[in-house]
């Protein structure tokens, strides 16, 4: 467990997010955080590939049954709450972006999953009453928050049985794309959210997961593009770092990129704390 004593947590955070490549971007734009959700097209596409949520899913899948609600936070295109309402008796999905929205609905007309209740809104500006109380809460890349602490407390008062939370490790091309564009700050890891929930005497269980997948290089590229701000320069020495760690092959006429993501699943059981 990576709990680190003498540390202002919280403000540290706050501090690490504001210097974040998102945050950069969205102040360097002048646009919301829902407006870059809904200005690449090619979300929907990326998803097919990366194999996320991956094992995290499962794992959250196996406290979850018929009798149960969960409530996603940020839930995106519904990569967990469309096949958890296969499963759960009602999925709340609380997401801010049209686009998304969009998308998860489409996603649950195709999956014929009815189950799902969609509640537009930033996490932070919900108010406990409209959110109500879950069994299981999920929230999977969704921490753009600056008061991290408080929105982390109404998270853990939403739940009723677990809360999940799924963030960021480090990915293969973290390091690359630094060396390439000269900045790479991911924003706070999962490492703050363990340390920060520590502080707040919620100790939690850590799992880290690995996705290694394949993804169309062009798609990959493109996507680094748009959430990086990568340049035509910059577009093209990253195809070169992959061409040269011999991550780049031929399939079907097209090239292809191999890639790997890690993933920390942290979770609260609130029957383990209470016992």
């Amino acid at each position: 467990m990576e709990i680190i004593t003498g540390v202002d947590w919280s403000r540290a955070w706050s501090e690490q997010l504001s210097r974040s490549n998102h945050q950069n971007r969205l102040r360097n734009q002048n646009i919301s955080s829902e407006d870059f959700w809904d200005g690449f097209t090619g979300w929907q596409e990326m998803h097919r590939y990366t194999r996320y949520p991956g094992k995290a899913l499962e794992r959250v899948l196996d406290s979850v049954d018929p009798q149960t609600t969960v409530l996603d936070i940020g839930a995106g295109d519904g990569a967990f709450a469309v096949p958890l309402a296969k499963t759960a008796k009602l999925v709340t999905a609380l997401e801010p972006s049209s686009g998304q929205i969009a998308r998860l609905l489409e996603n649950a007309a195709m999956a014929g999953v009815k189950s799902i209740a969609i509640l537009k809104s930033r996490w932070e500006d919900v108010s406990s009453t409209e959110i109500g109380s879950h069994d299981v809460v999920v929230a999977a890349y969704c921490f753009q928050m600056k008061d991290i602490r408080a929105a982390l407390q109404k998270m853990f008062d939403s739940a009723k049985r677990s809360l999940f939370l799924l963030h960021f490790v480090d990915h293969d091309l973290v390091k690359p794309l630094h060396e390439i564009t000269g900045n790479s700050n991911t924003g706070p890891d999962y490492i703050y959210l363990l340390n920060i929930l520590y502080e707040m005497g919620y100790p939690a269980s850590l799992d880290i997961l690995t996705r290694d997948y394949e993804i169309p290089l062009d798609l990959q590229l493109d996507a680094f593009v748009y959430s990086h701000g990568l340049s035509a320069e910059h577009r093209d020495r990253l195809r070169r770092h992959l061409e040269s760690e011999g991550k780049v092959f031929s399939h079907d006429g097209q090239l292809w990129a191999r890639r790997r993501y890690e993933d920390a699943l942290i979770r609260l059981d609130k029957e383990e704390r209470y016992r």
